[in-house]
């Protein structure tokens, strides 16, 4: 099939007719790129391209083909390899027209009718500069076609290499001219120096590969946009230079704002700024609790290899909460660093992780207890294999795991015997599970409630429960820190920090929104918190407000999920019958849970009547009284509030029928009888 037609050339003072030079443009502006600058393009998906490439000096490359063009993610990018022309003629600018077809030769701009001018050989042709994409100079800029000398991106033309490495050289050399000339030229270049800046900064033929860190300055904004997703260029033009002359907090703002926009396709960048020992420890800091809490231990594990110093260091603490032990010779190392508290830290994980101190001292040196020291040693010999088949695991869920699954059966076990109310067996069972399989969170969890609840160890049981969150690691274990969350918070409200609770009731929330306990909780303790608020009445006000309608809240949440309960009947039964619960199983279960709810929504229903009682909104307290009442298992608890409300409202008969109705369903409760 023919190509797309040529724009119509306007012939000027050519020896050819119009057709003849329109038929030798044709020709001559094939889908080869001129003057031979053609480069070979290898994608991570197997796909090859071949042609012009132009770095647009964002996060992609354009590919340029007849009538029109690709635009490849850099990080999609596998190798690229540049095939100049092997001749002796001059480079010639090139017009690129819209359709991508390049007409080479003597190029202006004709500002008076807004036209390009190409000079060739066999005469002149002239292009509407609406019809004109860019224009490519012998250097490899590319311009707009404005002509206003803005540049646009970047391709390599015949002598790139040997202008590349002349601009390594003015770099690292001392005259300072220089060096602003070629780090402009090697910037200009983008994604095709980046190559020949990493090699140059390890060439062993050199002494100095990179004085003042000047070729890892440039290549560092490089990789910065190699790893970028394509949108964040366009979404934030200066997130680029942010990383790099931005204070810490506009630098960390850049990054969560990046992450609300890409989400995980943004960790590849996280991952070159964490192997920047030139960023900011804090913003390190955050990158690394980012990746643990995103459960991204691959990355992770790419950043603890490829980091040294106190990068490495967090990254070994991070794997390690998470169960994953391969960093402890990193934690050995750290011990002889000079920093008492650093030591202070490493003791403490160690210890954390393997139960072990062997006496090591953090306010002494290492080298004043050099016996500590090979006993650590001779641990991590013993131990180094293990830590690498648990890491294995950890990285591959998927992988046959012996020692998951004997966890598991343990945990089984434990389950078991703590239904059956032997719970010292159990949280045997639980430690010998979580002994096999450092990385297996529900055991945690369960030591952790055990901890609190039948040890009244606060502080174990909040350790236990921490150690469960930082080891759920796949998708899939909701369960798992939903339930961490709220016993979380229940630790914490127990020790009147209600804040706190809070976010943990609301976490737990966040993962299931039909947590009915969390709901309740959360109510409860903005309630409690209300109640001994110091301060102003308005500050107290607002908290009994705040617990009022977390309350609805809940309410509301959980009349949608029990609405959304569908029972089987002969209109709704699926149109398989070869389902693995008989229908009558099916539907007596759910009417059991929509039974549980309607009693948990009147629970709420009181309370939100209580709060705004004790607000002294009467009218309100009524509304929510009457549909604590209304529900099909009311307590004797919303006959007798109701039946205050109503009094103090001046309406008695009526509060003498709730009051009635409480003393039929208990007749001997003390309240009764008082008032009886």
């Amino acid at each position: 099939m023919p190509g797309p037609a040529l724009p119509e050339p306007t012939l000027s003072g050519g020896s050819l007719p119009l057709r003849a030079l329109a038929l030798f443009l044709a020709c001559f502006a094939t889908d080869t790129v001129a003057a031979g600058d053609s480069i070979s393009v290898l994608l991570t998906d197997g796909k090859h391209f071949q042609g012009r490439v132009v770095d647009l000096g964002g996060a992609v490359l354009e590919i340029g083909r007849r009538g029109g063009a690709n635009q490849v993610p850099k990080s999609m990018v596998k190798s690229w390899t540049y095939m100049p022309k092997e001749d002796d003629a001059e480079l010639q600018t090139v017009l690129v027209l819209r359709n991508r077809h390049e007409i080479a030769g003597t190029v202006e701009l004709l500002e008076d009718t807004r036209e390009w001018r190409v000079q060739l050989d066999v005469g002149v042709a002239k292009y509407p500069a609406a019809q004109v994409l860019r224009v490519i100079q012998p250097n490899g800029s590319c311009l707009d076609a404005s002509g206003k000398q803005t540049v646009v991106g970047f391709t390599p033309r015949k002598g790139f290499v040997k202008r590349v490495e002349r601009a390594i050289a003015q770099v690292r050399g001392s005259d300072t001219m220089r060096q602003k000339e070629g780090a402009a030229f090697l910037s200009k270049c983008g994604y095709f120096a980046l190559r020949h800046l990493e090699e140059a900064m390890v060439d062993p033929k050199v002494s100095d590969t990179d004085p003042g860190d000047r070729l890892l300055d440039i290549a560092m904004r490089e990789r910065i946009r190699v790893s970028l997703p394509p949108e964040i260029p366009g979404r934030f033009p200066k997130f680029v230079e942010t990383m790099f002359t931005g204070e810490e907090e506009d630098r960390l703002a850049a990054l969560k704002e990046a992450f609300f926009e890409s989400g995980s396709e943004i960790f590849p960048l996280y991952i070159v700024l964490l192997l920047d020992t030139r960023q900011p420890a804090n913003l390190r800091g955050y990158l690394i609790d980012l990746f643990q809490r995103t459960h991204r231990m691959g990355e992770l594990f790419d950043v603890y290899k490829g980091s040294t110093g106190r990068a490495q260091l967090a990254a070994a603490i991070a794997l390690g909460d998470a169960g994953a032990y391969i960093g402890i010779d990193t934690l050995i190392e750290a011990l002889a660093v000079n920093d008492p508290a650093v030591r202070r830290m490493v003791v403490e994980k160690l210890t954390e992780y393997t139960g072990e101190s062997y006496g090591f001292d953090p306010e002494k040196t290492s080298e004043a207890q050099p016996e500590s020291m090979e006993k650590w040693a001779q641990w991590w010999d013993l131990n180094r294999k293990k830590a690498e088949d648990t890491l294995v695991n950890l990285l591959q869920p998927d992988r046959a795991n012996p020692a998951r699954l004997k966890a598991a059966q343990l945990w089984r076990e434990g389950t078991r015997l703590w239904e059956n109310r032997d719970v010292d067996r159990a949280e045997a069972f639980f430690k010998r599970a979580v002994e096999t399989d450092p990385t297996c969170a529900p055991p945690f969890v369960c030591l952790g409630i055990i901890a609190y609840q039948n040890r009244s160890d606060y502080i174990a049981a909040e350790d236990y429960l921490k150690r469960a969150v930082r080891r759920v690691t796949t998708e899939g274990q909701d369960e798992i820190l939903r339930l961490a969350f709220y016993h979380l918070g229940r630790i914490r409200e127990s020790a009147l920090r209600f804040r706190e609770a809070q976010g943990y009731y609301e976490k737990a929330i966040e993962i299931d929104p039909n947590y009915a306990e969390a709901w309740r909780e959360l109510g409860n303790v903005v309630y409690r918190h209300a109640l001994t608020l110091d301060g102003a009445p308005e500050d107290r006000l607002e908290r009994f407000r705040q617990a009022g309608r977390f309350y609805e809240k809940g309410l509301e949440r959980l009349e949608q999920y029990r609405e959304a309960l569908v029972l089987l009947t002969l209109d709704s039964m699926p149109v398989s019958s070869d389902l693995p619960f008989s229908s009558r199983t099916h539907n007596r279960g759910l009417r059991d849970l929509r039974r549980r709810l309607r009693r948990t929504e009147a629970e709420f229903a009181y309370q939100v009547g209580v709060i705004h009682l004790a607000i002294g909104e009467r009218g309100e307290a009524k509304l929510w009284a009457e549909k604590a009442v209304d529900s099909p298992d009311p307590l004797i608890d919303y006959h007798l509030f109701f039946a205050q409300v109503l009094s103090e409202l001046g309406r008695d008969d009526e509060a003498k029928v709730q009051f009635e109705k409480a003393k039929a369903l208990d007749p001997t409760d003390p309240r009764v009888k008082a008032k009886g």
